[in-house]
């Protein structure tokens, strides 16, 4: 993303330490995708704590796990875009919104965690 977009130098600061737009951006960004893996956990019903591949360094592991479903596809490259384009973070949010909104992200989670489940249990319910 930071090379198709032409961003330049770039390198990801951990824990909210960046304070270039694009790692102010995935920060930003990663929280609303925690928020809708949140969402998809509590609607099916699944502990968000559950610990699966987050879950041993961190709690609320399941969460970030759904997240990250869709962080690299629609986060990321959102990040660099209005990093480039110079959005400031409201427009950034609002970027992002529409695009977990437009690519069904909610519903691609609650699905990908049901079909997984199913997965795991040899489909039964």
């Amino acid at each position: 993303a930071c090379q198709a977009t032409g961003y330049g130098d770039f390198s990801r600061a951990k824990h909210g330490g960046g304070s270039d737009p694009a790692n102010r951006f995935l920060d930003h960004g990663n929280y609303l995708a925690y928020g809708l893996g949140a969402t998809a956990t509590w609607v099916l019903g699944i502990p968000h704590g559950l610990s699966v591949l987050h879950g041993k360094t961190r709690r609320g592991g399941l969460v970030f796990d759904v997240a990250d479903l869709v962080k690299d596809a629609v986060i990321l490259p959102q990040a660099f875009v209005s990093a480039v384009r110079g959005d400031e973070e409201q427009e950034y949010r609002q970027a992002c919104i529409e695009q977990l909104t437009r690519t069904e992200a909610l519903d691609f989670m609650i699905d990908t965690v049901k079909a997984t489940a199913l997965a795991m249990t040899g489909g039964r319910q």
